[in-house]
């Protein structure tokens, strides 16, 4: 049995959406579809197991879900509110269009209705649907959307699984009605579990900006010293001061309180960014592995992205976490073709070869102040999965859980890990190879 220390895991999980507001609503879903789908149900599957997490959340998505309360419809939803009987013929081939972007294996096929239209949908052939093939698409679209736990709960959603066709116009209302109440119990369920110290908050700049290219576009060239670039260079720093500004008093509006991270957007940081961050008291930021090799240069090994390093600026210290891109990128785009329990046995290996070669350069004692950090988009891979990712997700967990083995942190309880390094240089980057 392996009687060394535990080792020392952080999970970060990035809820995001670009704003996507036009004069009268917004010109696509996809804020909608995810927060039925994917920011509630994943807090309430995670927060199944006594394990520590950290979810981003950038502030223009929840912005976005004020203002479906405040009335703003998207397209879809705008399509779908339309009696069947009165859709023409454009709006028609609109609502083709949206159904026939659902992922087919695993949101599609499990509604055996919504399969057996969907081919006539993808190949735009529908001039023979009735006006109740059309109800139908317009209820099954937007019931694809529900995540495994809303739908448990909603007793609509049940009504509408068995009821599986020829649905009404009441009905097909009532489930819009349960998108609007899932979308305004997002921010009340995050607010919960952060109260009960289950998870941390962060955040990004307010409106996911590439912060150092908005303070000087020139920073560019210290990771790609031959791409071309705009002269004069843009530079904004005031811009990108009123970015972080924003979006740390927003999450104060909200909760209370500033949060102490944030994840920039893109993983995108450089020395300027970090000093902004120091500047309005952020505490710890995070970026991918690559941009610490980068910045290291000969001094690189492989286990340095295991710990956290302290970065001093002209307007005091930050801490960087660096994620380990194998990890977080199986989850985000390797395992969701695998058996769930196959997968969760494969990153626990994976969490254990890590341990070892920690071990093996830094002596055993280095896992107390060692932390392996998974980093991910949080919304956009579950729909390849298998009930949104559930499976997987609780057989992860379960194994995370075991605390001999393992000890879950937040990411501000890893940025205080004793044993800090110092980060002499940073060379700017982003979490896509290290590079803008």
């Amino acid at each position: 049995m392996d009687r060394t220390l535990p080792l020392r895991i952080c999970f970060l999980w990035h809820q995001h959406q670009p704003d996507y507001r036009t004069a009268d609503g917004f010109f696509l879903p996809w804020v909608r579809l995810h927060a039925t789908k994917d920011y509630r149900d994943l807090c309430d599957i995670l927060g199944r197991f006594p394990i520590q997490h950290t979810f981003n959340l950038v502030p223009s998505m929840l912005m976005q879900l004020d203002e479906y309360e405040g009335g703003r419809t998207d397209e879809l939803e705008r399509l779908t509110m339309i009696r069947a009987e009165d859709l023409d013929n454009a709006q028609k081939a609109a609502l083709a269009r949206w159904a026939s972007t659902v992922q087919r294996e695993t949101m599609v096929s499990p509604l055996p209705r919504y399969e057996e239209l969907y081919d006539a949908l993808l190949a735009n052939d529908t001039g023979h649907f009735s006006a109740q093939d059309w109800r139908d698409v317009q209820v099954l679209v937007n019931l694809a959307w529900l995540g495994p736990v809303t739908r448990r709960g909603s007793a609509l959603a049940a009504e509408l699984l068995l009821q599986g066709r020829n649905f009404n116009e009441e009905q097909k209302f009532a489930l819009i009605r349960l998108h609007h109440d899932v979308m305004k119990d997002i921010v009340p369920t995050f607010l919960e579990y952060e109260r009960e110290g289950r998870f941390e908050i962060s955040i990004t700049p307010y409106h996911h900006p590439i912060l150092p290219l908005v303070i000087d576009s020139d920073v560019a060239h210290e990771s790609m010293p031959h791409v071309e670039l705009p002269s004069p260079a843009y530079k904004a720093p005031d811009h990108a001061r009123r970015h972080i500004r924003r979006a740390l008093d927003d999450w104060k509006s909200r909760s209370g309180h500033r949060p102490l991270g944030m994840w920039p957007a893109e993983g995108s940081l450089s020395m300027a960014a970090l000093e902004l961050f120091a500047e309005h008291g952020v505490v710890w930021t995070a970026t991918d592995e690559d941009v610490l090799q980068k910045s290291l240069g000969e001094q690189w090994s492989p286990t340095e992205k295991y710990f956290p390093h302290v970065v001093e600026t002209a307007r005091g210290p930050i801490t960087v976490l660096f994620r380990d891109h194998a990890l977080s990128d199986a989850i985000g785009f390797e395992y969701a073709r695998w058996d769930a329990d196959v997968a969760a046995d494969d990153f626990v290996r994976r969490l254990e070869e890590r341990k070892r070669a920690i071990i093996a350069q830094h002596g055993e004692m280095s896992l107390a102040s060692a932390v392996v950090p998974i980093i991910l988009d949080g919304e956009n891979c579950w729909e390849f999965y298998d009930k949104n990712g559930e499976d997987f997700l609780n057989a992860l967990m379960k194994r995370c859980s075991d605390q001999d083995r393992f000890t879950t942190l937040t990411c501000s309880q890893a940025s205080e890990s004793p044993g800090r390094r110092r980060l002499h240089h940073f060379t700017a980057g982003s979490w896509i190879n290290g590079t803008f």
